[in-house]
Order: structure tokens, then C-alpha cells, then sequence
């Protein structure tokens, strides 16, 4: 058996583990779970990381998804809403997501730090959504109360 022989069947499957492995390093997502300073310390680079964040009874996943241009891509996901939510609050919110583009030059990231305007999709949309019927609850009340009193 010759040397060339050999080897043949050893440089492909040396090429394919290089490829997996690559292709599992560029892809490689860190699971900060419940630990925020893990995901800013991800955040300050970019790096892809995912990160559990609970508030009053909603639970949110944050997702880095990495460099975009000078900004850092993150997907904003609702998991679950609280116990006292309303049926229809629910079907708004849950599952829905947005992706927002935030500066690098940002230290740390939360959905209070960034203008929606720098967000896009369906979950800025649900938002959107509530605070219209919202403000359409209080001036509907507002009328009628000035409508009561103009009757009077």
C-alpha cells in the first residue's frame, strides 16, 4: 500500500472536522441564562448570548445576534406574561418578538435603554397596539365625562 493511499481517505475527513468545527465556533451561542452582568460582558463585544430576564411576573429572552454595521443586533422576545395578564394581553404579547439595532458604543443593554424606533417587528407592533387602545379607553372615558357635563 502506497503512502499516497494512505492519506487519501485522511484529508477529507481531516477537511470536514476543520468545516464542523468552524462552522460551531462562528455559530456559538453562550447561555447567560439568568445572569445579567454575563450578557453585558457579551454585549460589550458583541458576542452571540442569550440571557432569561423575569420582571413583575413577565419573562423576556434577550438575544444577541451580533454585529450590524456600528450597532449590535438584539432579538427581544416575550416567553411568558404574568399570572394577573388578561387573556387578550396574552395572545398580544406572547411569543411575539422585535429585533433592535443599539449602538457598540453602548456599556450594557435593556429594552428601557433603546428608543423603539430603533426596533422593528411584531412585538413593537403589539405594543404600539396597547398603548392605541389605551389612549383610546382614557379619551372615550374623557368624552363622555365632557359630554355629561356640556349636557348639564
Amino acid at each position: 500500500m502506497s503512502m499516497k493511499n494512505k492519506y487519501s481517505n485522511f484529508i477529507p475527513l481531516v477537511f470536514i472536522i476543520l468545516l464542523i468545527s468552524t462552522v460551531a465556533y462562528f455559530d456559538y451561542e453562550k447561555d447567560c441564562e439568568y445572569d445579567r452582568s454575563c450578557f453585558d460582558l457579551e454585549f460589550q463585544s458583541c458576542n452571540k448570548a442569550k440571557y432569561l430576564f423575569e420582571d413583575r411576573g413577565n419573562l423576556f429572552e434577550y438575544t444577541i445576534l451580533g454585529d450590524k454595521g456600528s450597532n449590535c443586533e438584539i432579538k427581544i422576545m416575550i416567553l411568558e406574561t404574568s399570572e394577573e395578564s388578561d387573556f387578550e394581553t396574552r395572545e398580544l404579547f406572547v411569543g411575539k418578538s422585535m429585533t433592535c439595532l443599539v449602538p457598540n458604543s453602548s456599556e450594557s443593554y435593556t429594552a428601557v435603554d433603546t428608543p423603539y424606533d430603533l426596533c422593528t417587528g411584531p412585538l413593537k407592533e403589539a405594543m404600539y397596539e396597547l398603548i392605541i387602545q389605551k389612549m383610546y379607553s382614557v379619551l372615550a372615558q374623557n368624552l363622555g365625562d365632557l359630554i355629561y357635563q356640556l349636557q348639564e
